[in-house]
């Protein structure tokens, strides 16, 4: 049974849940699997495993591990020789892993994107809305930049790649979505993310002891600030 296939039948046997849009663009599928640059040495973290389209193609590679929220998808999960947690992502503490690789859940984007970032990865790539990773990747200027932006750049380099159209998920989302890749830069500081969140609550403000305001400054910038603040 084809990706399309599946998903029709589990929508029509089955109730869905909020955000659950299954992935059935099986060249898609490829191309997220692609830029994760997997090894065989590799731990592979899926959030959403849904209907394992993806989990399949990951568990051929690399030791695969998904979380799972929906108890109805646990067993066929199981199937794709993943090992599989079922439990909320935002909720559970996260197995060791090298790498993610996820078609996130929009409602959840922001939490879960930083919990992520904020973990021991080495690399990462996610199917996300369209808007929601204009803001992972934007830069001083852009209509999206803010805390949002400088902390995913604190962590990792942001790239945006491929284009995901509302027909390439079963059911249709209601918007556009992107892939993303992230290499990670550096580990986690609840200092640094405190520092960028207190100056983006006033960001048409100017900083002290300069002359331009948060949104006017870059990653680096606002890292030295930081730096020489501590």
């Amino acid at each position: 049974m084809n990706p399309l296939a599946e998903a029709a039948y589990f929508l029509q046997t089955s109730k869905r849940h909020k955000d659950q849009h299954f992935l059935i663009n099986e060249q898609l599928i490829a191309k997220e699997v692609s830029y994760a640059q997997l090894s065989e040495w590799d731990t592979v973290l899926e959030i959403g495993g849904g209907l394992g389209f993806l989990t399949r193609e990951l568990a051929k590679r690399c030791h695969t591990i998904t979380i799972e929220k929906d108890i109805r998808l646990i067993a066929p999960l199981r199937r794709t020789g993943a090992e599989v947690i079922h439990g909320d992502a935002l909720k559970l503490q996260f197995p060791n892993f090298t790498k993610f690789v996820s078609n996130i859940p929009y409602s959840i984007s922001l939490p879960l994107t930083l919990k992520l970032l904020r973990s021991g990865f080495t690399a990462g790539v996610m199917i996300a809305q369209k808007e929601f990773a204009k803001k992972l990747a934007a830069k001083p200027g852009d209509k999206g930049y803010g805390r949002l932006s400088v902390i995913a750049q604190y962590y990792a380099s942001v790239e945006l790649l491929d284009k995901a159209r509302k027909s390439d998920f079963e059911p249709h989302p209601k918007v556009e979505s992107r892939i993303v890749r992230f290499t990670k830069l550096r580990a986690e500081s609840r200092g640094f993310e405190g520092f960028v969140t207190s100056l983006f609550r006033h960001r048409r403000k100017k900083i002290a002891g300069t002359s331009s305001r948060p949104e006017e400054l870059s990653v680096d910038e606002l890292i030295a600030l930081y730096t020489n603040s501590i």
